[in-house]
């Protein structure tokens, strides 16, 4: 294939730049801006994607600028620049253009994509200075086989971004100018209504396009108070009665702030904590602690916005209850399927059992190097995916041990069943008591991680330690079971 631009397109791709480029689009997607947030690392992403996009999209162009032309080169690299440089500034800059821009991104790929107006993000432009440079670099004949795999890269770092960011839920309360309850969110930008205390919710205005600082100044709220250390919300009929709301607790005081009295534990527990970062929202990057709160004199009620658990209102009774506003929810882990999206990894963990059990439990009676092997090499693979699943929600990368661990479990269990001399049948016990062992330990294995869903056991790692003494007392008290039985009728027999 004569077509030079192509060639040179994956040339530039294949450069040592454009690599770290890409790897650093990946690092600050997928773990600085989810564990580090801050203004630079939005502004990092761009200008590292601006830096190689250019490339990808030089090697569709080249095909429609004819090979024969001169300049055919230059031509199709302006092409890439100044389409991707319109695209980019347009998308930041007209909220005509992101709208069009998100829908375009979205049916091409079927999956959420959020993006938001920010004329300081053309910052980033300076990425294209960067991307010229490298194909000024690339103008001589160079092998391009690593092009490919950086294309594939490439592609993959840009379609497959962070999770949504960061994810303010209710963070301010305020009554309009008819005296409506409003109640604003952070990404996105929304604004919800409530007729009835805080007590029903319903979206008013969806103003996901509008930049943060149009968004702060029209509804006069400020994201510069998260996470302070309290809100005092005083009482409108009585000024010895307030509130003082902390992370944890909210407080109460009748004499003016004297004495104070607890009136309810905000506190969550580290399975609640580990839903919203690991499943629900899938970022650690949003707020959890109380955001502001508000009287509302018509009815009374004292209502709290607890940022992404929704809102917490106090009827004038003294009762408590947490609202949802829109998707923001407190989360209540006592159904089957919160509890299976939960434990979705520790039940396939429970599975393994079912087959590990049995194949163990039967080497009393037929004892062979291979068996031994075999039982030694499953239950260290076993282990060493609990050991990395027991750090899941403390580091981003300890899931992937989990799954190589767990990959290798399934491959020996495979050459365990198919690799010995007697087929599978054989392998399996006869006894009863062998299959109600095998049944039982799953479900004792479970059994701490559903005491730590509830908050009975406050650690995951603890909930950790007592499934694995569980399994390994049953296996150590079955097995020796086994091999006395099994001595005792060689004995027997003799």
């Amino acid at each position: 294939m004569n077509n030079p631009a192509f060639w040179r397109s994956l040339r530039s791709l294949s450069h040592p730049a454009t690599i770290v480029a890409v790897l650093i689009l990946l690092l600050n997607d997928h773990i600085l801006r989810i564990y580090w947030p801050a203004w630079w690392t939005g502004k990092l992403g761009d200008f590292s994607w601006l830096v190689f996009f250019p490339f990808i999209l030089t090697m569709p162009l080249a095909w429609l600028v004819p090979a024969r032309l001169s300049r055919q080169q230059a031509i199709v690299f302006a092409l890439a620049v100044g389409l991707t440089a319109s695209l980019f500034a347009s998308m930041k800059t007209i909220p005509e253009a992101l709208d069009a821009g998100l829908w375009a991104l979205r049916q091409i790929t079927g999956g959420p994509f959020i993006l938001r107006l920010d004329p300081t993000d053309l910052l980033a432009l300076l990425g294209l200075v960067v991307g010229w440079w490298i194909w000024t670099q690339s103008e001589q004949p160079a092998p391009a086989y690593r092009g490919w795999a950086v294309l594939a890269l490439g592609a993959l770092a840009s379609l497959a971004t962070s999770p949504p960011p960061p994810l303010g839920g209710v963070y301010c309360l305020l009554f309009d100018e008819d005296e409506r309850l409003l109640g604003v969110t952070d990404w996105p930008n929304r604004v919800f209504v409530s007729e009835n205390g805080g007590l029903n919710w319903n979206l008013l205005f969806d103003e996901r396009n509008m930049s943060n600082d149009e968004f702060a100044k029209k509804y006069s709220c400020e994201l510069s108070s998260l996470g302070q250390n309290e809100i005092i919300a005083q009482d409108p009929q009585s000024e010895n009665i307030s509130f003082r709301i902390t992370s944890n607790i909210v407080e109460r005081t009748d004499d003016g702030g004297r004495t104070w009295k607890t009136e309810i534990d905000l506190s969550l527990t580290e399975a609640q904590t580990s839903f919203y970062y690991n499943i629900k929202h899938r970022s650690r990057n949003f707020m959890l602690a109380p955001q502001d709160a508000i009287f509302d004199v018509s009815s009374g009620n004292l209502i709290v916005a607890m940022g992404v658990q929704g809102v917490l209102v106090r009827t004038p009774k003294g009762t408590w209850t947490r609202v949802p506003v829109g998707d923001y929810e407190y989360v209540y882990l006592n159904t089957f399927d919160r509890l299976k999206t939960l434990l979705d990894v520790e039940i396939w963990m429970a599975v393994a059992l079912l087959v590990l059990m049995p194949l163990t439990l039967r080497i009393p009676l037929q004892v062979s190097r291979f068996e031994i092997v075999m039982a030694v090499i499953s239950w260290l693979t076993w282990t060493g995916a609990l050991v990395f699943l027991s750090g899941r929600f403390i580091n981003t990368f300890l899931p992937l041990g989990s799954t190589l661990c767990g990959m290798s479990l399934a491959v020996v269990l495979g050459v365990w069943c198919i690799g010995g001399k007697d087929p599978i049948v054989k392998l399996l016990p006869r006894q009863p008591i062998v299959w109600l062992i095998s049944l039982i330990t799953p479900l004792l294995f479970l059994l701490p991680y559903y005491f730590w869903s509830q908050g009975t056991i406050a650690s995951y790692i603890l909930a950790s330690l007592f499934a694995m003494g569980l399994v390994v007392a049953i296996v150590f008290a079955s097995g020796y079971k086994q091999f006395v039985d099994v001595k005792a009728n060689h004995i027997s027999n003799k």
